[in-house]
């Protein structure tokens, strides 16, 4: 290693790079030292004068000269291996293709290992990138071809790398032939725009009735980048009656509010960190928040997070979101900030009289809000 390290200074979870460029998981276990969860350090800490030097009971093989299945052994992803295996898939594992492994970890699959049908195997090989990719080189609006066919889109956000709906849970394992990215969670491609995603989801068959009302179909149809949250029917019945059909009856006003459901960009919800504010494009922000693994929107939780479109991401909620605007609470904040901007420049006002011109519109502004 690059740095001397004497035992007492390792910790659990401590990775290391050797000079040869591979990282290595150094940890302790009790009293024994540990490399990559092994207890194979057999006499430690031998004093050198450019160094020190730890006895280790077995030859490291570095990454670089391993296959995606060796690598893979040493990486908490058994599971998926073991689909990829009965999906007949181990020759690209084993052999010298250059090739990107997304392989999802074992905690992803909480129900037990799935059944490996056609749709699985499809599935599957849309886990496996053309190309030996370091994630480090990759960038945002990059795609990513599959040996399935599909074209797979990388996300990049303040904290976090993803691959559709999916994100990078560990450090990248580079083979000699292919690299392993482990991932949190198993990747689903995109099927179709968000109108067909919508349109084929009985869920929303009333969102999609409001989005032909209001003329966004052509454009939830083109090429974009889009975040939808989209109420479900469930979400518009909750609504009062007279509102509903107020609603729908006003294409204009419709059309903003179903705008004030779509970001202007593609966030997944692994790209979600405490609070992210999503401009949407009727103009106010959204914000969108994540805590315990539950993603809401403005304070209401999401039915269902990252039903990926080829244009964008759909999320199901169970309310229909309103603007600022449309909101008492947020009229009333706003109130209270003109209120607090009067109270500043009538301060101001007390110590220099000159000013005295510019609180008047403040004032007048003030008054006009109250009347309605």
């Amino acid at each position: 290693m690059k740095s001397a390290m004497c035992a007492e200074a390792i910790v659990a979870g401590l990775s290391v790079e050797t000079l040869q460029g591979t990282t290595l998981d150094v940890g302790c276990s009790g009293d024994m030292l540990t490399i990559n969860g092994k207890a194979i350090i057999s006499n430690k800490d031998i004093l050198a004068t450019n160094g020190v030097i730890h006895y280790i009971d077995e030859l490291l093989i570095p990454d670089s000269a391993k296959t995606l299945l060796e690598l893979a052994a040493e990486s908490d992803v058994s599971i998926a291996i073991d689909l990829f295996k009965q999906a007949g898939l181990s020759t690209h594992l084993s052999g010298n293709e250059q090739l990107t492994l997304l392989a999802p970890l074992n905690s992803v699959f909480k129900d037990g290992s799935p059944r490996v049908d056609a749709r699985m195997k499809i599935l599957l090989r849309n886990h496996m990138v053309k190309d030996q990719l370091a994630s480090k080189y990759l960038y945002h609006g990059q795609t990513l071809e599959t040996l399935g066919g599909k074209k797979l889109r990388v996300f990049v956000y303040r904290n976090s790398l993803c691959i559709e709906n999916s994100c990078i849970a560990a450090h990248d394992k580079r083979g000699r032939y292919g690299t392993l990215f482990t991932m949190d969670r198993v990747l689903t491609p995109p099927m179709g725009t968000v109108m067909d995603v919508l349109k084929g989801d009985n869920r929303f068959r009333m969102l999609v009735a409001a989005i032909q009302s209001a003329g966004l179909t052509e454009m939830l149809n083109r090429e974009g980048v889009y975040t939808v949250f989209a109420p479900t029917d469930e979400a518009f019945q909750a609504m009062p009656p007279e509102e509903l059909n107020k609603l729908l009856g006003n294409a204009k006003e419709l059309a903003s509010i179903l705008k004030y459901h779509i970001g202007d960009e593609i966030l997944v919800s692994g790209g979600v960190e405490a609070l992210v504010r999503l401009k949407s494009l009727q103009g106010d922000k959204l914000e969108v928040s994540s805590k315990n693994n539950v993603v809401s929107v403005n304070k209401e939780p999401v039915a269902e997070a990252d039903i990926m479109a080829t244009n964008g991401v759909v999320y199901a909620i169970s309310s229909v979101l309103q603007p600022p605007a449309n909101r008492p609470q947020e009229r009333g904040d706003e109130l209270a900030d003109s209120a607090l901007e009067i109270f500043k420049q009538a301060s101001a006002f007390s110590r220099a009289a000159h000013t005295s011109v510019k609180l008047a519109p403040v004032y007048q502004r003030l008054l006009e809000r109250m009347k309605h």
